[in-house]
């Protein structure tokens, strides 16, 4: 018998992929503290096509990884392995060496955002659609400074080892519990009196000061921001950005409205013209949430008119819609409305929402006060309101499926859903942390026109279902939703648990 010791070259094919398989695993394990599985892909040609397609999948890179990835990738079989690059900056808060603007031969200095982008987009550029997944490749951004620390407490865990592994896994069990980030009722009020945290943690985020266009990419399919990361993307640079994105088909905007009324007045009014001038048409799904920080009552006085209006017509060619807390549903489905009764509408207007087969939307008519001057008789002719204004809506739209209204907080929750299912009929149900039942005679009749526009024979109304637990924030409430995972990313959703 041979003395050798037996060594991996020796093993059999199968045994070799084996010993492969179980490295990996070793990192992939939801919970697993194991890092850098890319240095395997260095032993040899065979491990580095083993592990190569596990390391590129999901990329997370920094300003200062841009030209390494741009050589790594000019080896075109490495595209097709790319699904999903996350580029994160570091702003103005903590500069450091590497991030100090460049200055151009003319004078004029560039910021790492600008130059930064500038470079990732030059690269994709050059990629060809049939270099990369038939399905496209995922493009998410975020802003993430060093915090002073006065606000370091009040600020967002850098949550990239726990992301990290969500990638890798596609689990959310790498979030414990102090990966939970949301501000309750109390401490939105208490925020408002700390101006530096407004400022800090709930701004415009960082300069995008160029008026040039982008390159066109055209392997980019999705894109999204997680609320994860408080600081905003600026309308100028979101304009820029949905032009160079030709093939775009999924957005998802998770946005913390600012910390202060006169720059989200400005954010606001500038979003107007990014919706009327630079949402694409290949978009086919569209998710844009709001997060608020800082309770204010004179955020209320914002008109959201134009803006809402604007949005409509920049999305009437969607298949997919969730709309929370940025513009309430009483006012979309009366701006929707308007716009088909509108005796000045010229002849040419597009018909409203012709591919919609799915739409989410929040409602303030929804959330019970429960105090002591609250009347719940009043607080439901306001529901049966909004349920009638939705059917209307409703009856606009010829391929919805799904239509969920809701909201929740300060202990209370309610939910909404009309859906056509694959039976005959389609159906209205209700479930709330009230005792009540809002289906009377003209909302059953206002679904029934909808459930026979939709091609069913019939509406069944189901039985209302009283809703119990804790309902203080509405992370818990989103897991009642079909939409779920259309409303909030799987992370954002597991980080407001």
């Amino acid at each position: 018998m041979s003395s050798r010791t037996p060594n991996y070259p020796s093993l059999p094919a199968e045994l070799r992929l084996q010993v492969l398989q179980e490295l990996a695993d070793a990192h992939l394990l939801d919970r697993s503290r194991r890092r850098g599985i890319a240095a395997y892909a260095s032993v040899c040609r065979a491990w580095q096509l083993f592990f190569e397609p596990l390391t590129l999948k999901h990329l997370i890179l920094a300003f200062e990884d841009l030209d390494e990835f741009d050589k790594v990738t000019r080896d075109t079989r490495r595209r097709r392995l790319v699904k999903h690059i996350w580029l994160r900056y570091r702003d103005s808060l903590d500069p450091g060496p590497k991030y100090l603007p460049v200055t151009r031969k003319d004078g004029t200095k560039i910021g790492t955002f600008e130059l930064g982008t500038t470079q990732l987009w030059t690269t994709l550029a050059g990629w060809g659609i049939q270099e990369v997944d038939p399905k496209g490749l995922t493009l998410e951004f975020s802003s993430y400074p060093v915090w002073s620390p006065q606000n370091r407490l009040l600020a967002p865990r850098d949550d990239v080892g726990a992301y990290s592994k969500f990638l890798e896994s596609g689990s959310v069990e790498a979030y414990g519990d102090e990966d939970r980030f949301y501000f309750s009722d109390v401490e939105q009020t208490r925020m408002e009196s700390n101006s530096n945290a407004k400022r800090q943690l709930f701004c415009k985020g960082m300069r995008y000061i160029a008026k040039t266009p982008l390159p066109e990419v055209q392997v980019v399919t999705k894109f999204l921001t997680r609320r994860a990361y408080t600081r905003n993307l600026r309308p100028h640079f979101w304009s820029i950005l949905l032009k160079s994105l030709p093939r775009l088909q999924e957005l998802r905007l998770e946005r913390w409205r600012l910390g202060l009324v006169k720059p989200e007045d400005d954010w606001l009014l500038e979003m107007e013209e990014t919706f009327e001038f630079s949402i694409p048409p290949s978009l086919k799904r569209f998710s844009l949430f709001e997060e608020k920080g800082v309770k204010n009552p004179r955020f209320r006085l914002i008109p959201k008119d134009k803006l809402i209006q604007d949005m409509i017509e920049a999305t009437l060619h969607l298949e997919c819609f969730s709309v929370c807390f940025f513009v309430d549903a009483d006012e979309f489905f009366e701006a929707l409305h308007f716009r088909e009764t509108n005796p000045e509408n010229p002849e040419e207007t597009p018909k409203g929402y012709e591919e919609l087969t799915s739409l989410t939307l929040t409602s303030a008519s929804f959330l019970a006060d429960m105090g002591e001057d609250w009347d719940l008789t009043l607080w439901m002719e306001g529901v049966f309101e909004l349920m009638i204004h939705a059917a209307a809506a409703a009856l606009l739209m010829p391929k919805l499926r799904l239509m969920e209204v809701w909201n929740s907080g300060r202990g209370t929750a309610a939910v909404f859903r009309y859906e056509v299912t694959e039976g005959s009929l389609a159906n209205i149900s209700w479930q709330s942390t009230q005792y009540c039942d809002p289906f009377e005679d003209d909302v059953l009749k206002s679904w029934q026109r909808v459930a026979t526009r939709h091609g069913r024979e019939g509406l069944e109304a189901l039985p209302p279902v009283l809703l119990n637990g804790d309902f203080e924030y509405y992370g818990s409430t989103i897991p009642l939703l079909r939409s779920k995972d259309l409303v909030l990313q799987a992370v954002s959703a597991a980080q407001m648990r």
